[in-house]
């Protein structure tokens, strides 16, 4: 008999500090941990699609780039030279992880000493992307906009991809297209809202999102579809 009690009491007591661990939210913290390491046990570069491209923007980038195009943020007309590069290659698809939602309002831009106006490379980046095809473009899911803030505005303006999720996707109050010409041209679009967990870490992207009624991918997603 004692022996059953004490058994009892032991399985009870563990129980127990399991519960209260789980309750704290600490066990989910080292399976997050875990999680990481068993990632870095089965990561294998080696494995890696060679047929999936990363371009990257950045610091070495931006200072080999600056004869010809100045200071960080280029031009649109920069972007479609890659777009243009790309689609002699031929690239299967393209996937632009930009925010471009606002107009270029630059007066002159003075590139290899031809000039160019905002408008005009902006123009420029549009036709590339429509002559391309198949170029996916970044629609910003980040902002979070007011507490209780509902828009009173329409959503935007885009080619509907024909999702429909019910309430199984995240909706977001607030997201932001390129501005209308390069909307109008892109082949489709991709979110990048991403979600942190609870010990810092971004881990995983939304598959889906939700604006007023409106479906989107995310940007890897979107151009796997594609």
């Amino acid at each position: 008999m004692r022996k059953i009690l004490a058994g009892l009491l032991l399985g009870s007591g563990a129980a127990s500090i399991v519960l209260l661990l789980g309750y704290a939210g600490r066990l989910e913290t080292a399976e997050l941990k875990l999680y990481d390491w068993r990632m870095r046990r089965v990561a294998a570069p080696e494995s890696v699609n060679r047929n999936i491209v990363l371009v990257e923007i950045n610091d070495s980038t931006i200072q080999d780039m600056e004869p010809l195009f100045g200071h960080w943020p280029w031009p649109r007309v920069a972007l479609s030279y890659v777009i243009d590069y790309l689609h002699r290659a031929p690239a299967r698809v393209v996937a632009v992880d930009l925010t471009l939602g606002e107009r270029d309002r630059v007066e002159r831009y003075d590139i290899g000493g031809e000039k160019w106006s905002g408008k005009e490379s902006d123009q420029a980046l549009a036709d590339s992307v429509r002559q391309s095809g198949n170029v996916i473009m970044l629609v910003d899911a980040i902002d979070e906009g007011l507490i209780g803030d509902e828009p009173d505005k329409p959503a935007p303006s885009w080619k509907d991809p024909g999702y429909r999720l019910g309430d199984r996707a995240e909706r977001r109050p607030i997201v932001l297209p390129p501005y209308s010409e390069l909307a109008e041209a892109s082949a489709g679009f991709g979110h990048n809202f991403l979600v942190l967990d609870d010990d810092g870490p971004a881990r995983r992207m939304t598959p889906f999102i939700e604006h007023l009624g409106q479906y989107l991918p995310s940007l890897g997603i979107a151009a796997a579809l594609e």
